[in-house]
């Protein structure tokens, strides 16, 4: 699908969110974060957004 910029995958045991971006043709660049305190980068919404505020209602942070 030659229009899909961009894809997040949230892990929901464990923090980690990897961001997929599509680079030139067919290439995938990642980005992986995988501590509470970093910020994960949502180009296609133009957004920051912490890992501990993505997780912020899991039981597992307790």
């Amino acid at each position: 699908m030659p229009s899909l910029r961009e894809v997040v995958l949230i892990e929901s045991e464990y923090a980690r969110v990897e961001c997929y971006r599509r680079a030139q043709g067919d290439q995938w660049m990642i980005e992986t974060h995988d501590e509470l305190d970093a910020i994960a980068r949502i180009e296609s919404l133009t957004c920051d957004i912490p890992l501990r505020r993505v997780y912020h209602k899991v039981s597992w942070l307790d």
